[in-house]
């Protein structure tokens, strides 16, 4: 079943032309680590893949993982109706760190 699965997910993502990439609330190390190490995969093993990740506002310390700069969006809840109603339209979202959908920002 896990080999199903992970077969499903790399099929999802090489299908899709525009991924979008999101973690939780007050996002931790797991969190902003998972989220920059997944687009960082996508964008050296699918160059032609438009990538884009979606945090909640990170702690600084976190600006020395390589490509947060170029990845992140930060929205915080003041400005996440702006955000959402901003952002563009995505093939695929992949949820990271987030174990239930009250944790999650909803984009």
């Amino acid at each position: 079943m896990e080999k199903q699965l992970m077969s499903q997910f790399w099929h999802a993502i090489e299908s899709a032309k525009t991924i979008a990439i999101g973690g939780h609330k007050k996002p931790d190390g797991d969190c902003v680590g998972s989220s920059i190490g997944l687009y960082n995969y996508i964008i050296e093993n699918y160059p032609d893949k438009e990538v884009k990740c979606y945090l909640g506002e990170y702690s600084k310390e976190f600006t020395i993982l390589e490509g947060i700069e170029d990845a992140c969006t930060c929205v915080d809840e003041d400005s996440f109706k702006e955000a959402v109603h901003s952002a563009p339209t995505y093939d695929l979202f992949i949820a990271l760190d987030t174990s239930n959908t009250e944790r999650g920002i909803r984009y």
